[in-house]
């Protein structure tokens, strides 16, 4: 393999990390709800797993703090794999500020239900995350600008920038949830389509850059 092949793919435990993503959140929100007996899925967030309220909040903590350690080692390999273009440096970074909010939601647990505590904690653990999604919303869309300009890319163009949209449309309506009635508007249920949104975007970019680490891989070798 030459160098510049070497350049322009991520390591492949690079793209697994992004592959590993969802599927860890996924469990982890299961087996949370299924050891807490009376949790809704349905009017609950998935912070509360992690809260002062949860009777094994480890599970969910443990999670939080992997999941976000993947997703900034991804972002690593997203820089890697895009390797040249509009978006191809800010846009990755932004993705591993998101994973770096991720992770600071298992040492900025939930004191009450929800968040709605008055205590600094929650309001702090609020705020990270939603930053941390606006990093990811606008790392999506600056991402979709350089990769529709790459042919071996392109067909996740129009993915990549519907993400950045459903992910900013989420926020306001988890937030319009929150404030009005939360148990009514299943806040829990639109929670987790904006997790589910934003993470397996993850997912299936892990899975192009790992196509791309493996080609790479198998190609030729080049005389430098």
């Amino acid at each position: 393999m030459s160098e510049d092949q070497d350049q322009g793919a991520a390591r492949p435990y690079q793209a697994l990390c992004g592959v590993i993503v969802p599927v860890l959140t996924l469990l982890s929100v299961l087996v949370g709800g299924w050891l807490w007996d009376g949790y809704s899925h349905r009017t609950q967030v998935m912070s509360d797993l992690g809260g002062a309220q949860a009777p094994y909040p480890l599970v969910q903590n443990v999670s939080f703090l992997i999941v976000g350690l993947l997703i900034v080692v991804f972002a690593v390999g997203l820089r890697r794999g895009l390797d040249h273009g509009r978006g191809a440096r800010l846009g990755p970074a932004l993705v591993g500020v998101f994973g770096l909010a991720w992770a600071a939601m298992a040492v900025l647990p939930c004191t009450a239900i929800m968040c709605d505590g008055e205590a600094a904690i929650d309001a702090l653990h609020l705020l990270v995350i939603n930053v941390g999604l606006l990093a990811f919303a606008f790392a999506t869309l600056l991402l979709w600008r350089g990769i529709r300009r790459r042919p071996d890319w392109r067909g996740l163009s129009g993915y990549t920038a519907l993400t950045g949209i459903a992910t900013l449309v989420l926020m306001v309506a988890t937030l319009i949830a929150g404030s009005v009635d939360p148990e009514a508007l299943y806040i829990g249920v639109v929670q987790r389509v904006k997790a589910a949104v934003v993470l397996v975007w993850i997912g299936v970019v892990g899975l192009r850059l790992l196509y791309g680490a493996r080609t790479s891989t198998q190609a030729p070798r080049q005389s430098t």
